[in-house]
C-alpha cells in the first residue's frame, strides 16, 4: 500500500471483510451491519470508531514516500523519478502523464495547501515568479518594506511583512503544515485527507464535545461502544428489529405496555425507571421529555466526568 494505488475494487473487498468482521454477532455468525463503513472510518470524535477508509489510507501512506522525495532530493529514487517524471520542474507542479506510475499518485496530499516555505536565504523560494530573496534586505535581515507595497496588493503586502525572519541567514526549509513540529506524519496527513472528502458531515458542536467526553471516561471498551451505539440509534430493539422484519412485533418485552424504542428501552420503561430511581441522589433525572439523542448529549454535557462513568454503566 505504500508502493502503488491499489484498484478501488480491491479497497472495498477489504473493506467489506473489516466491516463483517465487526458486526458479527460470534464467529460464524453474521450480524446486522447498522451503517456503512465509510461513516465508522470517520474520527471518534466526530462521531466515528477512527477505522481507516482503505484508499484514503493507501494515499495517505504514498504521501509519505512523495515526503522523501522533497526532502532527499540527492537520493537515487528522487534522481530517477524527477528524471523520467518531472524533469522540467518540481515534484509538487508535476503533472500525471499517460504511461506515469501508479506512484505519483501521492500528490492528492503533497500540495500547495499542505506545504509551507520556512524562509531563510529565500534563494529558492518563488512569490508569482518573485524570488524572495530580492524582497529581503540581506544586510539587515529585513523586509524591503518599498518593494514589497509596490510589487504586491496592499493586503498581500501587509501579510508578507508581518511574516518573521530568522536574524541569522539558513538553507530554505520545507516544512509540512499538518504538525507544529513540520515534518510529515502519516497521522496528520489522514486527517487532512479526510477533510478533502465532499462526503464528509459535519456534527454540531454540542455532538462533537459529548464524543469527546465518551471516549476520556475511565470505563471498558465495550461501554464506550454501547454508548456510542446508542447514539446512532445502531441497537437491535424491537422496534429496529420488527423495522427489519426480523421480528413480529415492536412492543417492549419488559413491560408489554409500549414499543420498545431507545427512549422506552433506556429511560422510560419501568425497569429502566426504577434503576434510574435507584441512582437519583449521584445522577439527577433531566429533560425527562427530550429525544433520545438530545437527552443523552445533554445529560453527559452538564454531569462531571465521575457522574458520567457511573451514567455509561448504568445504561
Amino acid at each position: 500500500m505504500s508502493c502503488f494505488i491499489l484498484p478501488k475494487s480491491l479497497c472495498e473487498k477489504i473493506e467489506s471483510r473489516l466491516a463483517r468482521f465487526r458486526w458479527q454477532k460470534s464467529a460464524g455468525r453474521r450480524g446486522i451491519h447498522w451503517s456503512q463503513w465509510r461513516y465508522l472510518c470517520r474520527p471518534k470524535e466526530e462521531g466515528g470508531l477512527g477505522f481507516r477508509d482503505m484508499a484514503q489510507f493507501n494515499i495517505d501512506l504514498l504521501s509519505k514516500q512523495g515526503w522523501r522525495l522533497l526532502q532527499y532530493l540527492e537520493s537515487l529514487v528522487a534522481k530517477v523519478f524527477k528524471a523520467k517524471y518531472f524533469s522540467d520542474r518540481d515534484f509538487c507542479n508535476s503533472r500525471l502523464g499517460n504511461s506515469s506510475s501508479y506512484y505519483l499518485g501521492n500528490k492528492e496530499v503533497i500540495g500547495e495547501k499542505s506545504l509551507s516555505w520556512r524562509v531563510g536565504t529565500a534563494d529558492i523560494v518563488n512569490v508569482h515568479f518573485v524570488k524572495v530573496a530580492e524582497l529581503i534586505s540581506n544586510n539587515e535581515r529585513n523586509w524591503n518594506e518599498d518593494l514589497i507595497k509596490n510589487t504586491f496588493p496592499g493586503t498581500e503586502a501587509e501579510l508578507i511583512l508581518q511574516i518573521p525572519l530568522a536574524l541569522e541567514a539558513h538553507d530554505d526549509l520545507l516544512v509540512w503544515n499538518g504538525e507544529s513540529s513540520g515534518e510529515f506524519s502519516v497521522q496528520s496527513s489522514y486527517k487532512l485527507l479526510q477533510s478533502f472528502d465532499p462526503t464528509a458531515y459535519a456534527l454540531q458542536n454540542i455532538y462533537k464535545e459529548f464524543y469527546k467526553k465518551l471516549w476520556r471516561i475511565d470505563i471498558p471498551s465495550k461501554i464506550k461502544i454501547l454508548v456510542w451505539k446508542t447514539s446512532w440509534n445502531y441497537l437491535s430493539t424491537r422496534v429496529n428489529l420488527n423495522f427489519r422484519k426480523l421480528v413480529p412485533t415492536s412492543v417492549c418485552p419488559q413491560c408489554q405496555n409500549r414499543e420498545e424504542t431507545m427512549n422506552h428501552l433506556f429511560r422510560d420503561c419501568l425497569v429502566s425507571m426504577a434503576v434510574w430511581r435507584e441512582l437519583e441522589d449521584s445522577i439527577p433525572i433531566l429533560f425527562p421529555c427530550s429525544e433520545f439523542l438530545e437527552w443523552l448529549t445533554k445529560v453527559m454535557g452538564l454531569l462531571s466526568v465521575q457522574q458520567c462513568r457511573l451514567f455509561c454503566i448504568a445504561l
